[in-house]
Parts: C-alpha cells; structure tokens; sequence
C-alpha cells in the first residue's frame, strides 16, 4: 500500500507540471524591422490593450539570435507578471 500512495502522489505532481508546462498562452513576438510596429514594448502594449491587461498564462516569446528595440518604458502593475522567453 505505500508504494501505492508514492504513485498517486506522482501522478499529481506530474499533472500539475504538465498543467504549468502547457497551460501558457504564448505569443511570439516581430523582430525589429525599423518600423514602430515592431517596436517591443508596442507589440506587448497593443497585446495588453487587446486583453484588458496581461493575461494570467501569457508568456511573450522572442526569437532567438534576433534583435528587438524597446525605446520606451513599460510599468507592470503589481498584479501582473512579465514573462519573456527566447524560442532557441
């Protein structure tokens, strides 16, 4: 019986990654190209304003080895969190 105990244990343990793992909402962000569209920040501002604030699950990609302008600043109320992660 204990060992049965150990395997629902991680069973939960395994779901509750595989939730976290999954359960992101992920929006890949444009390379600079000069343009203020692709400016960083105004690509996560028009994504913000879309959703009435950062979405719980949102994680903003970036493409590895590319490069990306931020010419302003941007302020994350307390309650929100910023996630950026690199795609390589």
């Amino acid at each position: 019986m204990p060992h049965m105990k150990y395997k629902t244990y991680l069973g939960v343990m395994v779901l509750l990654v595989s939730t976290f793992i999954y359960g992101q909402s992920v929006l890949q962000l444009t390379p600079s190209d000069g343009t203020g569209a692709t400016e960083l920040i105004t690509q996560i501002m028009a994504d913000t304003t879309a959703n009435g604030g950062i979405p719980a699950d949102r994680v903003y990609e970036l493409q590895s080895g590319s490069v990306y302008l931020a010419t302003q600043t941007f302020y994350v109320e307390q309650q929100y969190s910023l996630r950026l992660k690199s795609s390589g």
